[in-house]
């Protein structure tokens, strides 16, 4: 990750375009501080350059972003897929779920200087658009994911971090002795799937779908 910091801020200073930078929201919840690392490497690499990036540090929401932007960048995260729901084919680096579902549907640089291509491509270039039928299969992939291979609703859990708080971890653990006597029949059947091969579990109202 650090790496591609460095790499990508490096090329964005050969550009003629603004940029923005949002910062992951759980991020500080980890333990980072992604904030103070941008703000001292664009300080680093432009020196005395005027610097054309943008640090989100307003409460601006992913959507407000997604149905805004022309272009988005992302090592691997989340928001690969969810800004192809908006029309927007992302540039990423790592493996994600749209590339596994079609390559076509994401720009992955196979080298340094690709990367430094896509970057630099005007951000009202074609390649960063989706048709409306590749919108359409983004969007049920995104509804796969948050609602068919996934226990979360069904065990009212969220996500917990090294950073949250002890009431945060013991809440989760009261909400799990809750639901969890409530879902055995569903949990068993997961269990017997994986067992056979499956490679994810099925939320509760979708669990047909294995059979």
């Amino acid at each position: 990750y650090y790496e591609w910091t460095v790499e990508t801020l490096k090329i964005l200073k050969e550009s003629k375009e603004k940029w923005t930078i949002k910062i992951h929201p759980s991020s500080y919840r980890w333990g980072e501080n992604i904030n103070h690392l941008i703000k001292k490497l664009i300080k680093k690499i432009y020196k005395d350059q005027v610097s054309n990036i943008e640090l989100i540090q307003t409460e601006l929401t992913n959507l407000d972003i997604f149905r805004n932007c022309s272009r988005l960048v992302t090592f691997s995260g989340t928001c690969h897929l969810e800004v192809a729901c908006h029309g927007v084919r992302p540039i990423t680096i790592q493996e994600t779920q749209l590339e596994e579902f079609n390559k076509s549907y994401v720009l992955k640089p196979i080298d340094l200087n690709s990367y430094r291509q896509m970057l630099l491509e005007p951000c009202g270039s074609n390649i960063f658009k989706l048709k409306s039928n590749e919108i359409k299969d983004c969007r049920f992939l995104l509804f796969v994911r948050e609602k068919i291979l996934t226990l979360k609703e069904n065990l009212s859990q969220t996500d917990v971090y090294r950073g949250d708080s002890k009431s945060r971890f013991a809440t989760e653990t009261d909400n799990l002795k809750i639901t969890l006597p409530i879902n055995i029949e569903n949990l068993t059947a997961n269990g017997e799937n994986l067992a056979k091969g499956f490679s994810h579990s099925f939320s509760k109202d979708y669990q047909l779908l294995a059979k």
